[in-house]
C-alpha cells in the first residue's frame, strides 16, 4: 500500500490535471475536545476534464478560512486523470520530486530510529525478566 501511494504521489507531481471547486457545503469539524477552538470542513465539488463530478473536503481551524465561504478564494483540486480517486487540494503535497523522495527518506529515517529504540527497550525488558 505504500508503494503504490508513492507511487500516486510520484504521478500527482508529474501529471496531475488542476480543476478549480465550487464550495457546497460547510459543516463542523470534529476536533479534540481539548482544543479551544472549533474547526470548520468546507466540501466541494469539482468537475473533471472527462465532465464527471468529484467530490473533496478539507478541514480549516475557522469558518473564515474557507475558500469560497464569503470571500473570492477559489480552491483547486489536482487529480490523476487515469486514477480520479487519486486526488488531492492543491498545495497539500508535495511540489517536486526532490522534495518528496527527501520527506519520504526522513520519514523512514524516523520509522528505522523507533524501530531502534523500540527493540532496544524490548531487549532490555527481556535481560531484566
Amino acid at each position: 500500500m505504500m508503494l503504490q501511494s508513492s507511487r500516486d504521489e510520484l504521478a500527482m507531481i508529474d501529471h496531475a490535471t488542476v480543476v478549480p471547486a465550487t464550495l457546497v457545503d460547510v459543516g463542523v469539524a470534529s476536533h479534540d475536545p481539548r482544543d479551544d477552538g472549533g474547526g470548520a470542513e468546507g466540501r466541494y465539488t469539482y468537475r473533471m476534464l472527462d465532465g464527471k463530478q468529484g467530490d473533496i473536503s478539507k478541514t480549516y481551524d475557522s469558518v473564515d478560512q474557507i475558500p469560497g465561504y464569503e470571500n473570492d478564494e477559489i480552491l483547486e483540486v489536482e487529480y490523476l486523470p487515469e486514477k480520479p480517486e487519486v486526488k488531492r487540494v492543491k498545495g497539500t503535497g508535495s511540489s517536486s520530486p526532490g522534495e518528496f523522495k527527501f520527506w519520504l527518506g526522513f520519514k523512514c529515517l524516523l520509522l528505522a530510529i523507533w524501530f531502534i529504540v523500540s527493540g532496544a527497550f524490548f531487549v532490555g525488558a527481556v535481560r531484566n525478566g
